[in-house]
């Protein structure tokens, strides 16, 4: 029987990748009969605010360059959009060009399950074409990452903060030297998608593994991307929609015990109440969504392993640090804040920075061990 080369190998990787995880999904939300999938999975809250970017595409009203007039709202001038800052911008302009040809509830739950397979894929291409890895573990770690409970809290209330399949890219090229071009290319992916993936960007630019040159490079790939993402609120906007306030950056910004703490009915669910009946309703935010789950809380304990007693991972073991010492109450977002740039509400969300961080290490880890082709990051 013939082997089965490398683009083929990586193709049957791939597939099987998208596989498992689209059924995991579709099992979880019962998504399998053609009816249920013209139905939104979530209609509340921002949910609409998602169906209306979506609507606002599929009927003409928003450019490539995202700005957003609005005829059918604001009567009797048209709503303006562009003032607010929009995100991920690609992903919805697609999804309002596949809603014009079907539906708006297909169009958003084909955005949940793209967000998912874009996350798993994109952390096997860090795992195993940039960090060389071992093809299995790859997989392994790529299904982590996409069943994250950060995916499961956000569902189509923050369907645009789904698509964090960067986030490992960006990750596995702070690790090892890379040729200019594919630094560019992958920060400039990251500037293009979300501020918030910029400022996680922008934190592990500081505390890699590149040369002076090779972090210019980045910080211009995520600069050009920010840029061409928010030229129409750049050049057109009249005035600048974005209502934060210090007290936002404090009741949504990570509390480091969140990243190891189950949502309620886990496995610790009396921890979990505890925890969550000592915080009052205002003042408790996206509660749980940093959870790192099982396999990711055995990464970081790893990783902390490691950094102590075989005085490795000082580089991951430093960045997981930076994140959550900049995301957490009293950090460098709210610090921010405080000086009168609340631009970072929800800072808990870099929170999938050090998860693709610690499974990104761990996937490596075992990789040594099995896989002797590859080096350990």
């Amino acid at each position: 029987m013939k082997q089965m080369n490398w683009w083929q190998l990586n193709a049957l990787s791939l597939a099987s990748l998208c596989l498992f995880v689209f059924s995991v999904w579709s099992f979880h939300y019962r998504m399998m009969t053609r009816e249920s999938w013209g139905v939104p999975i979530e209609y509340w809250g921002d949910a609409w605010a998602n169906l209306g970017y979506i609507k606002a595409v599929s009927q003409g009203d928003w450019t490539p360059l995202g700005v957003m007039q609005v005829h059918q709202l604001n009567a009797p001038s048209s709503a303006a959009w562009q003032n607010f800052p929009m995100y991920e911008k690609v992903p919805t302009i697609a999804l309002g060009l596949l809603a014009r040809h079907t539906s708006l509830g297909f169009a958003s739950n084909v955005a949940l399950i793209a967000a998912r397979l874009s996350a798993a894929v994109g952390f096997w291409c860090a795992a195993f074409l940039i960090l060389n890895c071992s093809r299995w573990w790859a997989w392994v770690g790529a299904v982590c990452f996409s069943l994250l409970y950060y995916h499961d809290w956000r569902g189509a209330n923050h369907l645009l903060l789904q698509f964090t399949w960067t986030i490992p890219l960006f990750v596995a090229v702070t690790w090892i030297p890379l040729r200019p071009r594919w630094l560019l290319l992958i920060s400039f992916l990251v500037g293009i998608s979300n501020p918030y993936w910029v400022l996680g960007a922008l934190i592990l630019v500081v505390i890699c593994r590149q040369s002076l040159r090779a972090r210019v490079w980045l910080l211009c790939g995520l600069s050009i991307g920010f840029l061409l993402s928010h030229l129409a609120t750049i050049l057109w906007a009249t005035k600048l929609d974005v209502f934060r306030t210090y007290a936002d950056n404090e009741r949504f910004a990570l509390r480091p015990m969140e990243l190891l703490l189950p949502p309620l009915g886990g496995l610790l669910g009396n921890v979990s109440r505890s925890f969550l009946t000592a915080i009052p309703t205002w003042q408790q935010g996206e509660m749980f969504s940093p959870y790192l789950g099982l396999v990711g809380i055995f990464a970081l304990g790893l990783l902390v392993f490691d950094w102590i007693v075989r005085r490795q991972a000082s580089l991951q073991f430093a960045q997981v640090c930076a994140l959550t010492i900049c995301s957490s109450i009293g950090g460098l977002t709210c610090l921010m804040a405080l000086c009168g740039l609340p631009l970072f509400r929800a800072p808990n969300r870099l929170s999938e920075f050090i998860a693709a961080i610690c499974l990104l290490y761990l996937v490596s880890r075992l990789s040594n061990r099995t896989h002797h082709d590859n080096h350990l990051v």
